[in-house]
């Protein structure tokens, strides 16, 4: 689940789509967000990122990706989650953490391309916090009509685990196609390619 702390948001053309990585509040379970118990994993995310969620009735899927570090040790961060909603409700597959960066390519002005395989044997140091981890394919293809400019907080929960977003961010509207550890991406998911500035991102223990 992604929830919305608080932050400005500039004009948006047509029509005002928050992504997934900026806290767009799903309405797809109940409960509260896990309370924040201290960081165990930091990042700062700088240019390319891109989100897609979708639901298909039975399932609902996430995954967020960016670019980031330095000059000197540029990195990308992944994190996705899969919930079974329709019988409720488990989580599936979820997790976060870097994964090579020749797995990501494209840029966020046009198109993103994401090729990676989370399982122990591909990348060990990946943290799986529910499920086996797997290949994960998706394509993000702006689309022109839709953007906006967001400077504020967003949370994510994984699990026992919550992922706190906070920078500048703009995104656009885009089209998104792929699979996630077996799980295709909806035809009718919400997606955006982002560009990050100065965001910063930890993950924190929960409940």
């Amino acid at each position: 689940m992604f929830t919305f702390l608080g932050g400005s948001l500039g004009s948006a053309s047509r029509a005002l789509r928050l992504p997934v990585l900026l806290g767009a509040l799903l309405l797809l379970g109940q409960g509260s967000p896990a309370m924040a118990k201290g960081p165990i994993f930091r990042f700062v995310g700088n240019g390319d990122a891109a989100d897609v969620q979708w639901f298909d009735g039975t399932l609902f899927g996430f995954v967020s990706v960016l670019r980031g570090g330095d000059a000197k040790d540029p990195q990308t961060l992944l994190s996705y989650s899969i919930l079974q909603i329709d019988p409720c409700c488990a989580t599936l597959e979820a997790g976060f953490g870097t994964i090579p960066n020749g797995d990501l390519t494209g840029s966020a002005t046009g198109h993103l391309f994401l090729d990676t395989d989370t399982s122990a044997a591909a990348n060990p140091d990946f943290n799986r916090t529910d499920g086996n981890g797997g290949a994960i394919t998706v394509q993000w293809r702006k689309e022109t009509g839709f953007s906006n400019r967001f400077i504020g907080t967003a949370q994510q929960d994984l699990g026992s685990l919550i992922m706190i977003f906070n920078g500048v961010f703009e995104s656009h509207f885009a089209l998104a196609e792929g699979d996630v550890i077996g799980t295709p991406v909806a035809g009718d998911a919400s997606a955006s390619l982002i560009q990050e500035h100065g965001v910063n991102v930890t993950v924190e223990q929960g409940h």
